[in-house]
C-alpha cells in the first residue's frame, strides 16, 4: 500500500531542523489535512530549505513550469511555503518549518477546529529530544 501523502509531508517536515514529531493519535495529520490540498502537498514535498526558482521544483515535481510557478505562488499566499522575491530576478521557493514557520502564518487565517488540534499537538511538538535538534526554537517557549 502506497504511504498517504499527509504522512510523507509529515515526516519530510519532521526531517526540517524544527521538527514535526508524530503523535499516537495522528492530530498532526489532522492539521496538514486542514492546511494543505492534496496536490499542497505533493509539492510541498518538492522543496527544501535552499530558495529555489519554479523550474527547478518543477523539474524536480514533474510538472509543468507555469503550473509549478501558479501553484507555488498560492502556496505561499497560504502561507505554506516562503517565497523570495528579490526586484528584477525570478522568484525563489522554499519550504517552511511548521514551527516557526507554517504555524505562524496562519495567525489571521485560525479556524476553531485548526487551534483546537494545534492545542492538542503543541505538547508533542515539545516533547523532551526535540530541544536537541532545535534549542533556540525550544528554550524561549
Amino acid at each position: 500500500m502506497a504511504i498517504d501523502t499527509y504522512e510523507r509531508l509529515a515526516k519530510h517536515l519532521d526531517d526540517l531542523p524544527g521538527g514535526f514529531p508524530r503523535t499516537e493519535s495522528g492530530v498532526e495529520i489532522r492539521i496538514l489535512r486542514r492546511l494543505f490540498t492534496p496536490q499542497d502537498a505533493q509539492l510541498a514535498l518538492r522543496l527544501t530549505l535552499i530558495p529555489e526558482e519554479p523550474r527547478v521544483v518543477a523539474r524536480r515535481a514533474k510538472i509543468p513550469v507555469e503550473e509549478a510557478t501558479q501553484r507555488l505562488v498560492e502556496m505561499d499566499k497560504k502561507g505554506l511555503i516562503t517565497g523570495i522575491q528579490k526586484k528584477g530576478k525570478t522568484p525563489k521557493y522554499m519550504a517552511l518549518q511548521f514551527v516557526v514557520g507554517i504555524w505562524e502564518a496562519q495567525v489571521n487565517k485560525l479556524s476553531r477546529e485548526l487551534i483546537e488540534d494545534f492545542e492538542e499537538y503543541f505538547p508533542s511538538w515539545l516533547k523532551p529530544g526535540l530541544g536537541a535538534r532545535s534549542p533556540n526554537c525550544v528554550r524561549f517557549l
